[in-house]
C-alpha cells in the first residue's frame, strides 16, 4: 500500500471516529404542541372547502376580476416577491454544486534569474554537471524558464453532512420564498376585493344620501308653508335646513373617502391615477353565499401559504443548525492534478513532461472553536424561534377562519333585522310628516325620523359590506386565492 492510500484510510478512520463519538443535534418536532381541533367552532366536520374554488369562479363581477388581474401583473411587491425568488433559486443552484469537485484551468510561464549564492542557483549548476544528463535535461540558469499548463480539481468529502444541510437549506428557503409570494398574491386579491366592494358601497350610501336630501327638501319645503300659514315658526324652517346641510356635508365626506380608496386601487396595480371601473349596484350581490364551506382544520394548514412558508423556514433552520454543527468536524480533502511542465517551451507538449500528482489532507478548526460553537447555538436559537413562530402563524390560521365564519353567520341574522329596521323606519318617516300636517306631532319628530331612517340605511350598507368582507377574507384564510 502506497504512503497516499494509507494517509487516506487514515484520515477516514480518523473522521469514522470522530463521528461515531458525537451526536448531531436533534430534530426539532414540527406539529403544534397544543392539537389542532377536528374542526371550526364545534361545527360537523366535512372535507370540502371553499379553498379549492379558482378565484375567477369565486369572483364573479368581471369588473372585479379585471382589477384583480391588473393588480397581479403591475403591483411592486408582487414583482418584488418574484426577484427573491429568483436569489433563493440562485442560492440553491449554488448549493447543490458544492457537493461536485472543483476543476480549474491553470497556466503560468515565468523566468527567474537566482543569485550564485543561492539553493537554487548551486543547485541548477549542480544538476547540469550530472554525469549522463542530455542536452534535453539541462536546466537555462541566465533566466531560468518554467512553464506549467494543466487540470487541477479539490474535493471536499461530506462525510458530517455540511454540505448536504446547506443544500437542504437553500432548498427550503427557496420553497419558502415561493409560499411566500403566492401568499402574497392571496393578500393582494382579497385587499383588491375589499377596496372594490367598500367603493361600491360609499356609491350606494351617495344614492342614498341623495334620496334623503330629496325627502328633506321636500319636509322643509312642508315647514316653510306651515310657516307662512303660521303653524311653524323659524326654529322649525331652520332645524330642517340645518338637518339638510349635514346631510350635504356628509356626500361630500363620502366623495373624498371614494377619491382615496380609487389612489389606494391605483396603488395596488402600479398605476399613478386612473379610473376604477366598478359596478353600480343598489343592492349588493351575495353571490358569496354559495361558497361557506371551511373543510377541517388539518386541511386548512396544509393549503395556508403562510403556515407552509413558516415550515419551510422552519426546515431551513434545522438544516443550518446540523450544517453548523458538522463544521466544527474535521475536514477532509482531495486535491490533484494533471499537467505538462518544462523548463523549456519546445518540451513542454511532450510525453516526458507530463506530471500528475494526488493529495490527501484533512483539517481541524482549533483555534476556531469558539466562533464555530458560537455559530452552531445561534442557529439553534434561530430553529427554536422558527418552531414557535410557526406554531404562532398555524394558531393564526385557525383563528381567523373561525373568526370569519362566525361574522358570517352574524351579519347575516343583523343585515335581517336590519333591514326590518328599515322598513319600519322608512314608514315612520310618512306617518310623522301626516301626524305633523294634521297637528298631532312636531318638527323635531319628523326630523328624528328621517335620521334614523339614513342611519339604519347607512348601517345596512355597512353590514352588507362587512359581510362580503367576510366572506372574501374567509376565502384567503382558508389557503384560496392565488392560483
Amino acid at each position: 500500500m502506497t504512503p497516499t492510500y494509507r494517509f487516506l484510510l487514515f484520515t477516514t478512520a480518523l473522521g469514522a471516529s470522530l463521528m461515531m463519538s458525537c451526536n448531531l443535534p436533534k430534530h426539532a418536532t414540527v406539529q403544534p404542541s397544543d392539537t389542532v381541533p377536528v374542526s371550526f367552532n364545534n361545527s360537523s366536520a366535512d372535507s370540502s372547502s371553499m379553498a379549492v374554488v379558482p378565484m375567477a369562479t369565486f369572483y364573479k363581477d368581471s369588473l372585479l376580476r379585471m382589477l384583480i388581474d391588473e393588480v397581479l401583473t403591475n403591483n411592486m411587491d408582487i414583482n418584488i416577491a418574484i426577484q427573491n425568488i429568483e436569489m433563493s433559486r440562485a442560492y440553491f443552484r449554488s448549493a447543490r454544486t458544492a457537493f461536485a469537485p472543483t476543476l480549474s484551468g491553470l497556466g503560468s510561464a515565468s523566468a527567474t534569474t537566482y543569485g550564485k549564492y543561492t539553493m537554487e542557483g548551486v543547485g541548477n549548476q549542480e544538476t547540469n554537471a550530472t554525469p549522463g544528463l542530455s542536452k534535453d535535461q539541462m536546466v537555462g540558469t541566465h533566466p531560468t524558464p518554467n512553464y506549467w499548463l494543466g487540470l487541477s480539481s479539490t474535493w471536499e468529502l461530506d462525510f458530517w453532512g455540511k454540505m448536504h444541510y446547506q443544500k437542504k437549506a437553500a432548498r427550503s428557503r427557496l420553497l419558502a420564498s415561493q409560499q411566500g409570494k403566492n401568499w402574497m398574491v392571496s393578500q393582494l386579491v382579497a385587499q383588491t376585493a375589499r377596496l372594490y366592494y367598500e367603493l361600491i358601497t360609499l356609491d350606494n350610501e351617495s344614492i342614498i344620501i341623495d334620496e334623503n336630501i330629496k325627502l328633506q327638501e321636500h319636509a322643509l319645503r312642508i315647514v316653510e308653508s306651515q310657516k307662512e300659514a303660521g303653524r311653524a315658526t323659524e326654529l322649525a324652517v331652520q332645524q330642517f335646513n340645518a338637518q339638510m346641510l349635514n346631510t350635504e356635508t356628509a356626500k361630500h365626506k363620502i366623495r373624498q373617502q371614494i377619491r382615496i380608496l380609487e389612489n389606494q386601487l391605483n396603488q395596488l396595480r402600479g398605476k399613478y391615477t386612473g379610473e376604477v371601473k366598478r359596478s353600480k349596484l343598489m343592492k349588493f350581490n351575495l353571490h358569496f353565499e354559495d361558497y361557506t364551506e371551511a373543510g377541517i382544520p388539518t386541511d386548512m394548514l396544509s393549503k395556508r401559504m403562510d403556515v407552509q412558508q413558516a415550515f419551510a423556514t422552519l426546515k431551513a433552520s434545522q438544516a443550518d443548525a446540523l450544517a453548523a454543527r458538522a463544521a466544527l468536524f474535521p475536514s477532509v480533502s482531495l486535491s490533484g492534478y494533471l499537467a505538462f511542465n518544462a523548463f523549456s517551451g519546445n518540451l513542454l507538449f511532450t510525453a516526458a513532461s507530463l506530471g500528475n500528482q494526488l493529495l490527501g489532507g484533512v483539517s481541524a478548526p482549533l483555534f476556531q472553536q469558539r466562533q464555530l460553537r458560537t455559530q452552531y447555538l445561534v442557529h439553534t436559537a434561530e430553529q427554536k424561534a422558527a418552531f414557535f413562530y410557526y406554531q404562532k402563524v398555524a394558531i393564526n390560521a385557525y383563528q381567523e377562519v373561525a373568526n370569519h365564519l362566525f361574522g358570517i353567520d352574524s351579519y347575516k341574522k343583523l343585515i335581517a333585522l336590519k333591514k326590518d329596521e328599515v322598513i319600519a323606519l322608512d314608514k315612520g318617516v310618512g306617518i310623522s310628516e301626516d301626524l305633523y300636517l294634521t297637528g298631532y306631532a312636531t318638527y323635531l319628530e319628523i326630523v328624528a325620523a328621517q335620521k334614523s331612517k339614513l342611519e339604519a340605511q347607512l348601517e345596512l350598507l355597512n353590514f352588507q359590506m362587512n359581510r362580503i368582507h367576510n366572506h372574501i377574507d374567509l376565502y384567503k384564510s382558508l389557503g384560496g386565492g392565488w392560483q
